[in-house]
């Protein structure tokens, strides 16, 4: 179970597993082996080649797909790791994955509820979706009479915590499925992995 009730109406209690290896290999040995959707490939309004996940992925992953929405940094991706990739939903439609992986995507999205019914609409095992953690990030948050200082992407439009991040994707946490969650980079992100029981 990763979600235990408590007594007290405001406490809850998430079961969560420290990662310790980076980020890029977390994702490396979940999608070993699978055939793998990227969504958010091209990181978009920061994409680097010399830090990005999918061309990462692309030299270790059975097969890679990639969705992206900004179009001009997917072409740039497109460029230099050739494959295939979506701009819709209902393009990824057309196949069956072994996971989909949306890692810093969701907090960027103008309706999360919209968004994760795309996403679940898909047919995959595997969903894993990670965030940044605004547990972590809050002590760089500074107060003043006048001004919040906060250091965050300035394109995001949510916060996520352990609990925040389950109870949006709980809805779409089937009996047929299992779930855990993860710290990743030292607590600065977190990841709810949903895996069918099939």
């Amino acid at each position: 179970m990763i979600y235990e009730k408590t007594d007290n109406f405001f406490v809850q209690k998430i079961n969560i597993d420290k990662i310790s290896e980076s980020r890029f290999d977390f994702f490396k040995s979940l999608c070993k082996d699978k055939k793998t959707l990227h969504i958010g490939c091209a990181d978009a309004m920061t994409f680097n080649a010399d830090n990005n996940l999918h061309i990462f992925l692309s030299k270790t992953v059975k097969e890679l797909m990639g969705f992206d929405i900004n179009i001009s940094d997917l072409q740039r991706l497109k460029d230099i790791c050739h494959g295939t990739y979506f701009t819709s939903i209902d393009e990824c439609k057309k196949y069956d994955y072994d996971i989909i992986i949306i890692p810093e995507v969701l907090e960027h999205t103008f309706n999360a509820k919209d968004f994760l019914d795309g996403i679940f609409s898909l047919n995959t095992k595997e969903t894993l979706i990670s965030v940044p953690n605004i547990i972590h990030y809050s002590k760089e948050m500074l107060c003043s009479e006048y001004y919040f200082t906060e250091i965050v992407h300035p394109d995001h439009k949510y916060w996520f915590s352990p609990y925040t991040l389950y109870n949006v994707v709980k809805p779409y946490i089937k009996n047929e499925r299992l779930c855990r969650m993860y710290y990743l980079e030292n607590g600065s992100m977190i990841a709810i992995h949903i895996i069918s029981k099939k």
